[in-house]
């Protein structure tokens, strides 16, 4: 439809006289007071949720089923990288290791999955063998509070400063005679 200029006055006219607008002005005004609450109850939901971390080498990925015995150390290393700990103690191992943590806003991480996997090499350095662990095979280790004392000087704050005097070397001094 086309409208020509009179048409288009008396149509906004009758707009702006309607009684229609102020109560629709009235209805955005409610709802630009509410959209904060909402986004702000939004966000705090958000976080809420429990977040996943992963730790370590993540062996979820990796298929380290297909491994076979007789590969080689550097055929290994091409297809997972380097592992976490190489044990050098007998015979050569490496071991791949990762956990999963969930994380929720106030609360301590929980373990929610771990994974190990230890691949054996003889001395040709070629696969032996491979053995997973899984979240049961894990081993708590309690921490001790015990400290070991260790030999040397107990030096103090103020031997510390006084022992420093004379040892500053401001940078382009070095070698001058008489500080010039």
């Amino acid at each position: 439809m086309k409208y020509n200029r009179i048409q288009a006055s008396e149509l906004l006219s009758k707009i702006q006289s309607s009684k229609a607008k102020p109560s629709k002005i009235k209805h955005l005004r409610f709802s630009f007071k509410i959209l904060p609450i909402f986004l702000l109850s939004i966000i705090f939901l958000n976080s809420c949720s429990d977040e996943l971390e992963s730790r370590g080498y993540v062996t979820k990925f990796s298929k380290f089923e297909e491994i076979k015995k007789g590969q080689s150390k550097q055929e290994i290393l091409s297809q997972f990288g380097s592992p976490a700990i190489i044990s050098k103690a007998g015979d050569e191992t490496w071991i791949y290791a990762g956990s999963e943590y969930t994380k929720e806003t106030f609360f301590e991480p929980q373990l929610r999955g771990y994974n190990a996997f230890k691949i054996s090499f003889d001395s040709a350095g070629l696969v032996k063998g491979v053995t997973q662990k899984d979240i049961n095979d894990r081993k708590e280790i309690e921490l001790s509070d015990e400290i070991t004392e260790t030999g040397g000087n107990e030096v103090t704050f103020i031997q510390q400063l006084l022992g420093n005097l004379g040892k500053y070397n401001p940078a382009g001094a070095a070698g001058r005679i008489g500080g010039r």
